[in-house]
């Protein structure tokens, strides 16, 4: 099984979602249907704990 390494995190209506992804591609494609889904404040976690500021998914 694959190690993942990214965190993608949202929160919707009350709902904190937390998924871990393999790769950035992934994981950035995650976080943009999160945003298409209506969540709020969309992160993702790189392996190092630090959180990119995206400013357009």
């Amino acid at each position: 099984m694959p190690k993942l390494k990214y965190l993608v995190s949202g929160h919707h209506e009350g709902i904190s979602e937390h998924l871990g992804r393999v790769t950035v591609a992934v994981a950035l494609r995650k976080a943009r249907q999160f945003v298409q889904e209506g969540h709020i404040d969309v992160r993702i976690c790189t392996p190092r704990g630090q959180v990119p500021v995206v400013r357009r998914l």
